[in-house]
C-alpha cells in the first residue's frame, strides 16, 4: 500500500510539471472614455471643477502640441482668469457648465466644441471671449456660443452662406482685417453691440442688417467703407 501511495504521489507531481495548471482572470469591461481617444480630461491635473484645475491642465499641455481638452460634467466655477491657447481645442460636453465670476475673463484662442444640446453652457457676471473665428463661418460661431453674454473677436473674414442672426447677447470686437462677409443673397442680422470702430467691417456681397438692434447707439457708414472725414 505504501509503495502504491508513493507511486501515486510521484505520478501526480510529474503530471503537474508536464501540464501546469493555467488560471485566467476575466478582464472587466468598461465604457470607452474620452481619454482613450486622445482627449485629455482636465481633472487629471486637479480634483476641483475650477480655474486652478483648468490652468494646471493648460500649463501641462503647453502651447505647442495640438490637443483636445474636455471639461467633466458639472459646474466649473472660475474665480480667476483662464486663457486657452490656440493649439488647444476646448470641448464642452453635455452636462458641463462654466460659471464665470464677476471681473474674471475666460478667453479661448483655439477651436471650441460645444455639444448641440448644451446651449446654456456658460453663465455668470464675468466675460467670455472667443477669438478663434478664422476657421468658422458666422453660422458655426453663433451656434456654439449659447445664450450668455459673449464677446467674439473678429480678426479675419467671417463668411455666411445662409441667413443668420447674431443675438443681442453677442458683442463683436473687430481687429484688422476682420470683417463680416455674407455671400450673395445672404443676410447677417446683428442684434448685439459692436465695440467702437471707424473702419470697414462689412466685406461680403450679401447684406448686413441691424434691423431690430436695440443695443447700438448708432450705425456707422464707415462700416461699409464710407469716408466721413470729407
Amino acid at each position: 500500500m505504501k509503495q502504491f501511495l508513493r507511486f501515486f504521489i510521484l505520478a501526480s507531481v510529474v503530471s503537474l510539471c508536464a501540464f501546469p495548471l493555467r488560471f485566467s482572470i476575466a478582464e472587466t469591461k468598461r465604457a470607452l472614455l474620452q481619454e482613450d481617444v486622445s482627449y485629455v480630461n482636465a481633472n487629471l491635473y486637479g480634483p476641483g471643477l475650477n480655474a486652478t484645475t483648468l490652468n494646471a491642465a493648460l500649463a501641462a499641455l503647453g502651447t505647442t502640441n495640438q490637443r483636445t481638452l474636455f471639461l467633466a460634467k458639472g459646474v466649473w466655477n472660475l474665480a480667476s482668469n483662464v486663457t486657452v491657447p490656440l493649439n488647444i481645442t476646448l470641448w464642452i460636453p453635455s452636462g458641463t457648465t462654466v460659471a464665470i465670476n464677476g471681473s474674471v475673463t475666460f478667453t479661448v484662442h483655439g477651436p471650441l466644441i460645444v455639444d448641440a444640446d448644451n446651449v446654456t453652457w456658460h453663465s455668470g457676471a464675468g466675460a467670455f471671449v472667443w477669438d478663434y473665428t478664422c476657421n468658422g463661418s458666422v453660422n458655426t460661431v453663433v451656434s456654439g456660443l449659447g445664450t450668455a453674454p459673449t464677446t467674439v473677436a473678429v480678426n479675419c473674414t467671417m463668411t455666411a452662406t445662409v441667413n443668420v442672426t447674431i443675438p443681442a447677447t453677442v458683442s463683436l470686437k473687430f481687429a484688422y482685417p476682420g470683417c463680416l462677409a455674407p455671400a450673395t443673397g445672404v443676410t447677417i442680422t446683428h442684434l448685439g453691440a459692436i465695440e467702437d470702430t471707424l473702419r470697414p467691417i462689412i466685406c461680403g456681397a450679401g447684406s448686413v442688417s441691424f434691423a431690430g438692434n436695440l443695443v447700438l447707439p448708432q450705425v456707422r457708414p464707415e462700416w461699409w467703407g464710407s469716408d466721413t472725414r470729407r
